[in-house]
C-alpha cells in the first residue's frame, strides 16, 4: 500500500505542475517572466515547477495569471498544501 501513497503524491505534483502549465500558456506568461519575478532563473523555475513550489511562488503567480479565488484553493488543495502551512 505504501507505494500506491506515494503514487498518489507524485500524480498530484504533475496535475498541478500541468494545470499551472496551462494557464501561463492560456495568459501568454512564460517561465522566464515568471521566474524573473521570483528571482531565480527559468532552470531553477522548471524544476520548481515539477516538483512542489513554495507559498510565495504561488503568490506570485497569482498576481501574474490573476488566478480566482477557486483556482488558488485548487492549487493548493492539489499541490497537498495543509491548513498549517
Amino acid at each position: 500500500m505504501p507505494r500506491i501513497k506515494a503514487l498518489q503524491e507524485e500524480y498530484k505534483t504533475r496535475e498541478v505542475s500541468q494545470w499551472i502549465q496551462d494557464k501561463m500558456y492560456k495568459s501568454r506568461v512564460s517561465q522566464a517572466r515568471v521566474a524573473d519575478r521570483i528571482g531565480i532563473t527559468q532552470q531553477a523555475f522548471s524544476h520548481r515547477l515539477s516538483k512542489r513550489l513554495s507559498l510565495r511562488d504561488i503568490w506570485i503567480l497569482d498576481e501574474m495569471l490573476d488566478l480566482t479565488d477557486e483556482e488558488l484553493i485548487s492549487i493548493c488543495r492539489m499541490d497537498g498544501r495543509r491548513k498549517s502551512e
